[in-house]
């Protein structure tokens, strides 16, 4: 049986290729093996004899040859193929391609998600585990929260992030969980983690082989913005404590209580403009209070304008617009509406060129919570 390194073992585990299978086939009978991995090289791209070889492998024999100079390599290479096909996300491999191995090796294998895998593996295996992570959070559904606080020089790094889960987790003595950062990325703007969660009391999460930690332990996401304005959250069904510990941890870091409104949509900030437009002209509703910044008039303050009652003041508005005093739409911080017999606030929270609506109302029960967000995607 070909030894490899456990650590390596342990790398492909935990991106979910069975390389222990495929160990056990090599050794239980390597005639077979090797043809399927002819095969399987055959059939996914031209280009691994060039890349693993620099030379065209035609037969068989030739390639049991290779093989057996070139064990661990070949096994390595296999090993990206099944990686390839399994993430599936040709768009992913090749942004991360680009942005790591250059123009030229990007315009060269483009479309070969099989020959960039194994580039990108050779050029440093934290990249494979870049594009397992990444594709897992382009398929959940995150949940964006906005502050209107801003913070700057806050630090932050996988080794501060753990002793801060560590420390959440020893203040519910009772459940013993444990949570442990398996991926942590920082880039200019925010800082990314996944991490595990231990689903049953008094186990551990460890490095395990088939993915035995999807039976035992769950993956959270928290996203980051440097300037605490933003947090992106993954929960896997533990709303409110992953909440609570993406506050505690955001505490330990700044040293503020921060506080964080859910956001039902983040819009492109153009698209206010339109939002707000429809809200005021839609006959199905009435508009009880809008509040603007940047009024133009003396010193540009901020206004609220507020209906007596339930009367609604479209025109009031209108009378604002007709005297050219009536701020952009862009600059609405929120608004009062009575929709279908029901009253909801609707704040904006802008942040670089996004801007997050969040629903504030207290009480307002889900259902009517959803009239109203439909109510918002039929108007943007």
């Amino acid at each position: 049986m070909l030894s490899i390194d456990k650590q390596k073992i342990y790398y492909w585990s935990d991106l979910e290729i069975p390389i222990i299978d495929f160990l056990e086939e090599l050794a239980s009978n390597e005639i077979t093996f090797t043809r399927k991995l002819f095969n399987k090289f055959n059939q996914t791209s031209k280009y691994w004899y060039k890349i693993l070889d620099g030379k065209e492998i035609t037969d068989i024999r030739s390639f049991r040859d290779f093989f057996n100079i070139n064990r661990e390599k070949i096994i390595e290479a296999y090993c990206c193929s099944w990686f390839a096909n399994k993430i599936d996300n040709l768009g992913l491999i090749k942004t991360i391609t680009k942005n790591v191995l250059g123009e030229e090796i990007f315009n060269q294998y483009e479309n070969d998600d099989q020959i960039c895998s194994f580039l990108l593996f050779q050029n440093n295996r934290e990249n494979l585990k870049n594009i397992y992570y990444e594709h897992f959070i382009q398929k959940i559904n995150v949940k964006s929260y906005l502050a209107e606080t801003e913070l700057k020089d806050i630090n932050l790094t996988k080794e501060i992030a753990q002793n801060i889960l560590n420390n959440f987790e020893r203040q519910n003595r009772r459940k013993r969980q444990k949570s442990i950062i398996w991926w942590f990325k920082e880039d200019d703007t925010s800082w990314s983690m996944i991490f595990r969660r231990s689903r049953l009391k008094g186990i551990s999460i460890k490095q395990v082989h088939h993915n035995l930690f999807l039976k035992t332990a769950d993956l959270k996401y928290f996203r980051i913005f440097k300037n605490l304005k933003r947090l992106d959250i993954y929960t896997n069904k533990e709303p409110l404590k992953m909440l609570k510990c993406a506050r505690f941890l955001i505490y330990k870091i700044s040293d503020s209580d921060i506080v964080y409104r859910k956001q039902e949509r983040l819009l492109e900030t153009n698209k206010i403009v339109e939002l707000i437009n429809n809200l005021i002209k839609n006959k199905d509703l009435k508009i009880l209070e809008i509040e603007m910044r940047n009024v133009p008039i003396a010193s540009n303050p901020t206004m609220i304008i507020k209906s007596e009652g339930e009367t609604g003041i479209y025109e009031a508005i209108q009378e604002l617009k007709d005297k050219a005093i009536f701020p952009n739409e862009k600059d609405c911080m929120s608004i009062k509406i009575k929709y279908l017999g029901k009253l909801c606030q609707i704040k904006f929270l802008k942040i670089g060129d996004q801007t997050g609506l969040s629903i504030v109302q207290r009480g307002l029960p889900q259902n009517e919570r959803e009239e109203i967000i439909e109510l918002i995607n039929k108007l943007i």
